[in-house]
Formats: C-alpha cells, structure tokens, sequence
C-alpha cells in the first residue's frame, strides 16, 4: 500500500513522497532528501489514487489528513519519522486515517 504526502521540509513547494510503511506513531518515507533529525515536516497524508480505486473507498477515497513529524533517521531509501501531535483530535484523525490502509 503506498499513502502520498506533499512536504515543504525546505520552505519551496509541496512535492509528493510515497510512504512506506505508515503505523500511528511513525512512518517511513521514501525520498531522496536527507534531512537532518530533528528536523519538523508538515505533511497531508491522502490516499494514492490507484490505491483508492483499486480498495473501492467511496467518498473517504478524497480523505486527507494534516501531521506534523519530526525527522528520527536517514534510511538507504528515505527517512524515518515520528509524529507530533499537538492536539489530542491530531491523533485521532490520524488514527482514523491510518486504520483505513
């Protein structure tokens, strides 16, 4: 399962990014980006649209959610982060979202 997000880690543009592997604490993102650790990411996390057509999702295909994650650890292919969460409703949507992969 691939998940999209758009990041500005360097204040330019949003660029799509596959994640890996997304749990509710963490994901692994493929990019050729290395960032440093520590460093803060928004991202919005939506569902690939093959994916969505593929799984028949309906109107939750459209979803998308807001995190912010901090970078733990350059991989061979991406990056490792943790999410941030700043409000308890952060969390949940997150959950909601994550639950649907």
């Amino acid at each position: 399962v691939t998940i999209q997000f758009g990041v500005a880690a360097r204040g330019g543009p949003a660029k799509s990014h596959v994640v890996q592997s997304l749990g509710q604490k963490g994901a692994i993102v493929q990019t050729e980006d290395r960032w440093y650790p520590g460093t803060v990411i928004d991202m919005t996390l939506k569902y690939d649209d093959h994916y969505a057509k593929l799984s028949r999702m309906g109107p939750s295909a459209g979803e998308a959610v807001h995190v912010r994650a901090k970078v733990v650890e350059a991989q061979k292919d991406g990056v490792r982060v943790e999410f941030v969460f700043l409000k308890s409703v952060e969390e949940r949507d997150l959950r909601r979202f994550a639950r649907r992969v």
